[in-house]
């Protein structure tokens, strides 16, 4: 008789044998959603919708500073902020920035390295869901860097984008300053965000420009 825990054992090998036969970084993606949608699609609908609600504040991030304060959509520094903090709280941080190749926990050190470099895993070229421990240890950082890990999904505030935004709007005193905030420069967005979110989606919130596809 089959046991659960076989079960999981072989629903783990199969799991691990597809992602060694995928090569790019975007086909791992779908056919993980494709296979999260029809294993559970309420779960599936509701990492878009936290998805687009990443993206909507993520665009406050790289245009909010341009509106004006008769716009509708227009959010002021402290509200932006305000709204900002509590998705973070809420929802964590998406680990997209530098992680060491070496990584300690309770003193006990593990290489991560692929090919004995150990930089930006998100690079294009490192198969990282091909390594096991990695792929475990990065879906382990965070919910928001799991969902981009095995869907490809922006569901969280990239990490180090949020750190350097906190630093463009504070002054040396310390405080949230809105002149610093309204000359914060006009970000170029394929530039800024750097990543293809894979979604296929094209959300276009201010002159056209694509905003959602890159991270």
């Amino acid at each position: 008789m089959t046991t659960e825990a076989q079960r999981e054992k072989w629903a783990a090998a199969r799991k691990a044998q597809r992602a060694k036969a995928t090569e790019d970084e975007k086909e791992f993606h779908m056919v993980n959603r494709a296979y999260l949608q029809k294993k559970s699609p309420t779960e599936y609908e509701r990492l878009l919708n936290l998805q687009e609600e990443a993206k909507n504040e993520i665009w406050w991030m790289l245009r909010g500073h341009l509106r004006d304060v008769s716009d509708p959509s227009y959010l002021s520094l402290a509200d932006g902020l305000q709204s900002l903090d509590a998705f973070v709280q809420q929802n964590g941080l998406l680990h997209t920035g530098y992680i060491p190749c070496e990584v300690s926990n309770g003193g006990i050190k593990t290489d991560l390295s692929i090919n004995g470099r150990g930089v930006f895993y998100w690079a294009e070229g490192e198969r990282y869901w091909q390594h096991t421990r990695l792929f475990t240890f990065l879906c382990g950082l965070s919910k928001p860097t799991e969902y981009f890990a095995k869907y490809g999904l922006i569901c969280g505030i990239p990490d180090w984008r949020w750190t350097q935004y906190r630093k463009d709007v504070t002054n040396k005193a310390g405080q949230l300053d809105e002149t610093l905030w309204r000359n914060l420069p006009v970000l170029d967005l394929q530039k800024y965000m750097g990543k293809d979110d894979a979604s296929g989606d094209v959300d276009k919130n201010d002159g056209g420009e694509d905003v959602t596809r890159k991270f």
